[in-house]
């Protein structure tokens, strides 16, 4: 991704310095031998090496500190690994510190292929979608079947009962007398 620096108030105000994917961080000071982002040498409110903004393995930017110097983004103390999103303004040093905005890129797509055709993934409320609506039907038939079994039993013993009819006397009344 390609990063964008346009420096706002301070020493290098209206100077715009862009950097490209080659370029893994970004350091911020007065050392002409170790920063990309020079500020003159008697300018002291920043440091020889004030900070950097890093790329991480994504592809983004985050804020590296050198020690305790000062550094704000977005009208914040900035600590270490602070992701740095496109469009925000930083301020070095005191409140007579230089501003910058930094603006990222797009990453470069050059030479990378086109992705081949991939499955559709579904999410974790699709997928619990489908369980409830399985358990659902699942119940739904099991209480259709019971529904079905007791209805079967109950009109299958009243048909027995109505085919028996009444329960016919007995053709021998007993007698009960004892025996000697």
């Amino acid at each position: 991704m390609t990063i964008t620096i346009t420096h706002l108030d301070g020493p290098l105000k209206g100077e715009t310095q862009t950097y490209g994917d080659n370029v893994d961080a970004v350091v911020f000071g007065r050392d002409r031998e170790t920063a990309q982002v020079v500020y003159p040498p008697e300018y002291d409110v920043v440091g020889r090496r004030h900070f950097e903004l890093r790329r991480t393995k994504a592809g983004d930017y985050s804020v590296e500190l050198f020690g305790t110097r000062y550094v704000e983004m977005d009208g914040k103390p900035a600590d270490n690994g602070t992701p740095v999103k496109s469009g925000s303004t930083f301020r070095l040093g005191r409140k007579v510190g230089p501003t910058f905005k930094v603006e990222i890129g797009a990453p470069s797509v050059e030479g990378l292929p086109v992705t081949a055709d991939q499955s559709q993934m579904t999410t974790s409320s699709q997928r619990l979608g489908r369980k409830v609506a399985t358990g659902g039907g699942l119940l739904a038939v099991l209480l259709i079947g019971l529904f079905g079994y007791f209805t079967y039993l109950h009109s299958t013993l009243a048909d027995q009962i109505e085919l028996r009819g009444p329960k016919p006397p007995s053709a021998h009344p007993r007698n009960f007398r004892r025996r000697r």
